[in-house]
């Protein structure tokens, strides 16, 4: 994660970290949706956080894995999660999930 014109430190990240890792069953069901069971890969995107929170808007999606529905379903995700009034006002995540089977895991 990085988070832009802002500190990137731990304590600054936590929140957010939170917020994403919360939704973790949510991202299991998007990748269970690919049609390649082995598929491994990232999944990228850039959310902006208003600063009074809830839920971001997103953009810059960037992933090698296939698949509209699958895309969908990620990008849903991310824009449901409900985040927390940022400590810095409005704020840019770049963020990046790790996608692979159970078994690599």
């Amino acid at each position: 994660m990085h988070i832009g014109g802002g500190p990137n430190d731990a304590s600054t990240k936590a929140p957010f970290t939170a917020a994403i890792d919360a939704r973790t069953d949510d991202f299991r069901r998007c990748y269970a949706k690919l049609a390649s069971p082995a598929a491994r890969g990232t999944f990228g995107v850039d959310l902006m956080i208003a600063k009074e929170g809830g839920h971001p808007a997103t953009s810059n999606v960037r992933t090698v894995l296939p698949g509209d529905v699958f895309r969908a379903c990620m990008i849903a995700v991310f824009e449901s999660i409900d985040f927390a009034p940022p400590k810095h006002g409005r704020t840019k995540l770049s963020y990046a999930l790790r996608l692979e089977p159970a078994e690599h895991r």
